[in-house]
Formats: C-alpha cells, structure tokens, sequence
C-alpha cells in the first residue's frame, strides 16, 4: 500500500481482493461509507481484525461486523475499545464557528 494510504483504506482494498466489488448499487458510496465507519482505530487493530474476519466470512461483513471484531482484538490487546472508540471519536469532531 502506499504511503497515503490509511489503515481504513488498505482494510477495505484488502476486502475488495478477497470479495470482490460489492453487490450494492452504488459501489463507490459503499466503500467511502465503509473507509469513514473504519477511520480512527488503530492500523495493527484493524488489520487484525480484518485478518480474523477474512478467516471466518464468506460475503463482504457489514461495518458493524467488522467494528465487533476490532473491539475482540482490543481486548485480546490489551487495549479498551472504548479507548479504540474514543481516538476515532476526536479525529472525527466537526468544529463549528
């Protein structure tokens, strides 16, 4: 993956090798969907989250899915999700003036 590339990105472009594009009508808006829902962990947590659903799924997992799976590896590591929950959270806040 390049080097502007983000976790959330090279997790999703991982999926798409393993599952194809997705059977929805707007593909694009899938996976831009998809990026935003998976921006803020951290990189190593979703990796191994996304190596463990990959292990365990047949069709392309729902966000949700894939998001219980970073909270186990959390865990596994030590790692509170609500910490997990907390870092995407601030990258996220909308400031408005």
């Amino acid at each position: 993956m390049s080097a502007t590339t983000t976790p959330a990105e090279e997790v999703v472009a991982r999926l798409s090798a393993v599952y194809g594009d997705p059977k929805t009508p707007d593909p694009a808006m899938f996976v831009d969907e998809y990026i935003k829902a998976l921006t803020g962990f951290d990189g190593r947590v979703l990796h191994r989250a996304a190596d463990r659903v990959i292990k365990s799924s047949m069709f392309w997992p729902r966000p949700a899915e894939l998001i219980a799976e970073i909270d186990d590896v959390s865990w596994d590591t030590g790692q509170k999700p609500e910490f997990q929950k907390m870092q995407r959270d601030s990258r996220n806040v909308v400031h408005r003036s």
